[in-house]
């Protein structure tokens, strides 16, 4: 097999979200001229008037199979041609990243992460005002207050350990249910 095949993450499988290339781009990805590109005969994904777009599957499919069929591998073209698609995908990622950003559907993990901390602060601060709340709204409450501090201390300690990528549903403990 060859490394272009062996490499993780690769795969083959049809998208419809997948990024397409004009035909100068996936020339220019592949290190080869528009008349080279063209003598390989890829078939487009699409084609819009004049214009045919390319995606990286088909690409890499064509290259693949005409490698099989020559029957003459040149690990050192696979070796190219798989180095210059990989440094596409990254652009292409990269690229979408940085377009999301701008139309503000990303933001930054210290954007995230500053979020995530005046969220904390501000459910800390309800969930210490709610002892009193109770206490003046149900006076009768009186004997139980030492159990809903004891309660909310441990809910506002459990807000502290709230971090970006922690799943509630990854955990393996049950929560307390004070029974």
């Amino acid at each position: 097999m060859r490394k272009a095949e062996q490499e993780p993450g690769f795969e083959l499988k049809p998208s419809n979200n997948r990024p397409l290339m004009t035909l100068e781009e996936a020339a220019q990805a592949c290190g080869v001229s528009r008349q080279g590109f063209h003598s390989w005969q890829v078939r487009p994904v699409r084609v819009e008037g004049k214009n045919k777009f390319f995606d990286l599957a088909s690409i890499v499919r064509n290259r693949v199979q005409a490698q099989q069929s020559a029957r003459t591998p040149d690990d050192a073209e696979c070796d190219r041609l798989s180095a210059r698609l990989r440094l596409l995908r990254e652009r292409i990622e990269r690229e979408r990243i940085q377009a999301d950003q701008a139309r503000e559907r990303y933001c930054t993990r210290l954007e995230a992460e500053a979020v995530l901390a005046a969220f904390r602060d501000c459910a800390e601060r309800i969930l210490r005002q709610l002892p009193d709340r109770i206490h003046s709204e149900f006076p009768e409450t009186a004997k139980a207050n030492d159990l809903i501090n004891t309660e909310v201390t441990k809910a506002a300690n459990g807000l502290q350990s709230i971090e970006l990528g922690a799943s509630p549903r990854g955990s393996t403990t049950p929560p307390d249910t004070g029974t």
